[in-house]
């Protein structure tokens, strides 16, 4: 267990909760697969797989846990090379090359074949305390570190010397304004080297990668992918912290 933290109790019409903040295990299996229910909408990605690499994953990634072992949320990354031989995270791989505009379709395919790229899978539950956000990512980078340094083999110390992360993050596009599920997506994708929607969807417009029809007013799921070099990723860090401290 990594840290504790619990919701203030001065508002009598809250129910006071714990959360532990958690290393990857196998009891959490159940969870974490519920969780990474429709990480990529509309695609027949076999979460299981994906929830089976990350609780495997035990030295890197971290779950925020009820002490009735109730996953809240989790943060993790896989790297795209050093899992190639999972199917889910091939699927994964296929689906961004799709989604990708035309034009930059091969230097996808080449960032995703890089044994520097790593997949960012954050997953979590709404409402959850926005506060919780920054020590997640501060954990994973803190893991990354110990394990560059300490995995058991030289290939999988070198699985976690990343250069480039890849977000897939859920949000909704309202008259052309995308509006992240998670804030920290946002504060990332501000600074993310590439970045484009999944499907964009708004009335009288066209999307001008894909020349799909944008539907204006109406809301919709969706999900941006976008790349952030791990420099500009560890930079993001005392924004979220600004943001974050007066809450």
């Amino acid at each position: 267990m990594k840290q504790k933290k619990s919701k203030d109790k001065g508002d009598p019409g809250l129910v006071d909760v714990t959360f532990e903040f958690c290393d990857p295990n196998e009891k959490y299996f159940h969870s974490v697969s519920n969780l990474l229910q429709g990480f990529i909408p509309g695609s027949s990605l076999q979460t299981s797989q994906l929830a089976d690499l990350i609780i495997s994953q035990a030295s890197v990634g971290t779950l925020i846990c009820s002490e009735e072992d109730h996953v809240f949320a989790f943060l993790s990354v896989l790297n795209f090379c050093f899992r190639k031989d999972c199917p889910a995270m091939n699927e994964v791989s296929n689906c961004i090359i799709q989604k990708s505009p035309v034009t930059n379709r091969q230097n996808m395919e080449l960032l995703l074949a890089n044994p520097t790229t790593g997949l960012i899978i954050s997953r979590r539950m709404v409402n959850l305390p926005p506060q919780l956000a920054l020590p997640l990512h501060q954990a994973l980078v803190d893991d990354m570190e110990w394990a560059k340094e300490n995995e058991i083999t030289e290939e999988h110390r070198n699985q976690f010397r990343l250069e480039n992360l890849v977000f897939i993050s859920p949000c909704e596009v309202v008259d052309e304004v995308v509006y992240y599920n998670h804030f920290d997506d946002e504060v990332f994708a501000r600074e993310a080297d590439f970045c484009f929607l999944s499907n964009p969807r708004q009335k009288g417009k066209q999307n001008s990668a894909t020349g799909a029809s944008l539907m204006k007013n109406e809301p919709s799921e969706n999900y941006a992918i976008f790349v952030i070099s791990m420099s500009k990723y560890l930079a993001c860090l005392p924004e979220l912290e600004r943001l974050t401290g007066g809450m």
